[in-house]
């Protein structure tokens, strides 16, 4: 028999997320149908909404401290873990809520627990008369929704589109950007906190998969600013 080596798989889905949103948003734009559309958009502005509390939870699994501490750190928000993690790695100034990467953020979060806790809405809506469409009447209907301030996109999922898809992924692809500046004024090396890997008693091997590099380089085609994530 051969010899085998004890070693741990560490999935983190990080990439996982942000591939998912970047295939489901590519879906949503080659459809024709208007409901197909709004399916994958769906699919990827959820996954981009949950790449971040991915984001957050793995940096903050990496604080070393008691279990009670953990539980208390776990209920912070996707924001405050990220800024609470950066702070206890001595980088004082870093989430600025008033910047506008940030509010949009606070709104994905928004989209996610939306969604997630989904709840009956009350759309404000204007009817015409029905109309003869030859095999069955049609009735002209018009919905006025509410948007979202920063992201701009509709409060309703079912008004999301493959435009919206594209606009969500670039506002947590910026948001990305802004906080791993932060990473290089850490002492120690902490991006690998973020991919799957394996992990041996005195060394660690990256677990990223050509999958996500096919989809990064597709996400490039799509001018998409997402070539920082490739040397992480």
């Amino acid at each position: 028999m051969k010899p085998k080596i004890p070693a741990k798989f560490i999935h983190v889905g990080f990439f996982d997320l942000i591939c998912d949103s970047i295939f489901h948003y590519r879906q949503a734009k080659k459809s024709t149908e208007s409901y197909d559309i709004s399916r994958s958009a769906r699919a990827s502005i959820i996954a981009s909404a949950l790449s971040i509390e991915c984001y957050a939870n793995a940096l903050i699994q990496d604080v070393q401290s008691s279990a009670d501490c953990h539980n208390d750190l776990d209920k912070l928000t996707p924001l405050s873990k990220i800024e609470m993690f950066f702070r206890m790695n001595g980088v004082e100034n870093n989430i600025d809520y008033g910047d506008h990467r940030i509010q949009k953020i606070k709104e994905l979060i928004q989209v996610r627990n939306s969604y997630v806790h989904s709840k009956s809405k009350i759309i404000n809506t204007s009817m015409g008369l029905p109309e003869d469409g030859n095999t069955h009447w049609v009735l002209p209907i018009e919905f006025d929704g509410e948007h979202y301030k920063s992201l701009k996109i509709p409060k309703s999922s079912m008004f999301w589109n493959d435009a919206n898809a594209y606009d969500v992924i670039k506002s947590s692809l910026d948001f990305y950007k802004y906080t791993f500046g932060f990473f290089d004024k850490i002492s120690s090396e902490k991006h690998h906190l973020l991919i799957n890997r394996i992990s041996l008693s005195d060394a660690i091997i990256p677990g990223i998969f050509t999958e996500f590099d096919n989809e990064i380089e597709k996400a490039i085609e799509l001018g998409l600013d997402i070539e920082f994530l490739k040397a992480k």
